[in-house]
């Protein structure tokens, strides 16, 4: 009986272990200094304090960022495909600094004289949570929308793939 005991208590230690393992394994949210992230529900409200905006993604999407300048959004799926060489982010959260405090209009024309838009004639005025902003989408291996919004000589670009999927990703978005 004493033997069966010790069996016993081995094979649960090692379904502990092996739970505890499982656990530390799955992904976690990666923020920066200066981003919350609140848990609702459903849903993760994504706070970023440092560079004024705030936007709400399902709660299973993971958060990844080494600075608040940059936000990468991904699926668990696709946190997993990363280790096979490809991914591609649900929603990514750039903001670029706009020293000369252009309009929002004459920034993406200097961008598209110095490095050019691929679709730059089908640029399209948006309006999100009143901001007014532009997409423009891109082709080729990935295709994506990029929403362009300015404030405060800063340009924010929020990037979701083309697919009507997606786009209750953007109508969160909110500029504070």
């Amino acid at each position: 009986m004493n033997k069966k005991f010790i069996i016993f208590s081995i094979l649960i230690l090692l379904l502990i272990a092996g739970g505890i393992f499982w656990w530390q394994s799955q992904p976690k949210d990666q923020i920066p200094e200066g981003v919350t992230i609140i848990k609702e529900k459903d849903k993760k409200l994504i706070k970023n304090e440092v560079e004024g905006y705030e936007i709400e993604i399902p709660k299973a999407f993971i958060v990844k960022g080494k600075e608040s300048s940059k936000l990468e959004v991904l699926s668990k799926e696709n946190i997993l495909m990363q280790t096979e060489g490809y991914f591609h982010s649900e929603l990514l959260i750039n903001r670029i600094e706009n020293p000369q405090n252009l309009s929002l209009e004459n920034w993406l024309q200097k961008q598209h004289e110095e490095f050019g838009f691929l679709y730059w004639d089908q640029r399209e005025k948006v309006e999100i949570n009143d901001i007014l902003g532009y997409k423009i989408e891109t082709e080729g291996p990935i295709e994506d929308y990029h929403y362009f919004f300015a404030r405060n000589s800063k340009i924010y670009v929020v990037t979701i793939p083309c697919s009507s999927e997606y786009l209750y990703l953007i109508e969160s978005f909110r500029l504070r």
